[in-house]
């Protein structure tokens, strides 16, 4: 009987995660869109936990590396033609380097607490304030990218509802 019960969690955990695999399979794509943005919400959630749960600190500059990576991916494809998997890699590079400046500051004037979150969003209000500014980014109205062609099992490619939402899946599950 205890074995058992220790065996139930396992075999709840292995169903939904079969579930939720299979989940594309069986929802249009307004469902799918729904369920990419609750994995999306809840590995941002796991960013959080890593700050503030395990290193104490309350960080609200999470949008600030999500839109500064997101308008660099974007605006190298739209200016350069350059692809979203090196354009990823670029913005992740970016962003890294703008985490490390704040991070600097953070340790060289040993900001921490209160004052360590309201250095991340005033960096982030500065940014935002920034890109309405800037030509190259569209102002207040952002950019506008073309619609790319949606490919079926093309895995390779950032196409279609079923993709994002097992990439969100991945980043989740890896972030865990």
């Amino acid at each position: 009987m205890n074995r058992n019960r220790a065996l139930t969690p396992i075999y709840l955990l292995t169903g939904l995660a079969a579930i939720l695999v299979a989940l594309p399979f069986f929802v249009g794509n307004y469902a799918l869109s729904v369920a990419t943005l609750i994995l999306y919400f809840a590995y941002t959630g796991q960013a959080w936990n890593v700050m503030m749960g395990f290193a104490g600190q309350l960080s609200l500059g999470h949008a600030l590396y999500v839109g500064v990576g997101a308008y660099a991916a974007g605006a190298l494809f739209f200016y350069y033609g350059i692809g979203p998997w090196a354009g990823l890699w670029l913005a992740i590079a970016l962003c890294v380097a703008l985490g490390l400046v704040i991070g600097f500051l953070a340790f060289r004037f040993g900001i921490s607490g209160v004052y360590f979150a309201l250095l991340t969003i005033a960096f982030a209000e500065f940014t935002r304030i920034g890109f309405d500014h800037f030509g190259w980014t569209g102002g207040p109205g952002g950019m506008f990218l073309r619609v790319a062609q949606r490919d079926t099992w093309d895995l390779a490619n950032f196409r279609g509802p079923p993709l994002m939402y097992y990439y969100a899946m991945l980043f989740l599950t890896a972030g865990a």
